[in-house]
């Protein structure tokens, strides 16, 4: 079901479950909720779990962190 609703609104990715549930952790970390609440939404037992989950994610923003770091 999801797939199609995807394809209907045009997205290029399959719209799955797993990436509705990724999109809305992400959207709800960075809007500045904390990582466990994402993690108590998502039903992980372990924040370790949610960490896990984000580990390397968004690479593009991490680099322009470091780089605001190194930017003095």
């Amino acid at each position: 079901m999801t797939k199609k609703i995807g394809k209907a609104l045009g997205f290029e990715l399959a719209l799955t479950s797993y990436v509705a549930r990724h999109s809305f952790a992400t959207i709800l970390v960075r809007s500045g909720a904390p990582l466990k609440l994402a993690s108590q939404t998502l039903g992980h037992q372990s924040i370790t779990t949610t960490e896990k989950y984000f580990a390397g994610f968004d690479l593009a923003a991490q680099a322009q962190y470091i780089k605001a770091l190194t930017n003095f």
